[in-house]
């Protein structure tokens, strides 16, 4: 992914491991972009659809894709894409949790079952699914993407 220009500016762009409309993800990869290679949402589109998913994985970028007449939505994680390149050069074949567990761990835990327990101020509000390991661990794993099936989009051209 790293040859093309589009795939080196998705792998600069950050969208704080939460899922991201394509509009929103192609602002930024063309603000990375030089003015006459600026491309269009159905050509990133195109381009992500393209590239293998391991290898998307192992750049630090997700898709959903809800199909050939809509936009798909992407995250991005740069930190995991690093973490991931340096297992890579390391020549290591198993991988393994990289963000090593404190003791806080269990003081959060406490304080997140307090959080959203139904019974506090904040009733009714639900845990998110996001991973329980830090964005930079080869463990890591984006949240679940199955309720955001109302950000489907059609291509405006």
């Amino acid at each position: 992914m790293d040859s093309d220009e589009v795939g080196k500016a998705l792998r600069q762009v950050n969208t704080s491991c939460a899922w991201s409309t394509l509009p929103a993800v192609l602002k930024k990869v063309n603000k990375k972009l030089p003015t006459s290679k600026q491309i269009s949402e159905r050509e990133l589109s195109r381009f992500l659809l393209s590239v293998d998913v391991k290898e998307l994985h192992r750049s630090g970028v997700w898709i959903v894709s809800f199909g050939a007449n809509y936009m798909p939505i992407v995250l991005t994680n740069p930190a995991y894409a690093r973490a991931r390149t340096k297992h890579d050069e390391g020549g290591e074949q198993m991988v393994t949790c990289t963000c090593q567990p404190t003791t806080a761990s269990t003081a959060s835990t406490t304080t997140t079952k307090r959080y959203f327990n139904s019974s506090d101020y904040n009733a009714g509000r639900h845990s998110t699914s996001l991973s329980g390991h830090k964005p930079n661990c080869l463990c890591w794993t984006p949240p679940s993407s199955g309720h955001l099936h109302s950000w489907r989009r059609g291509f405006t051209e």
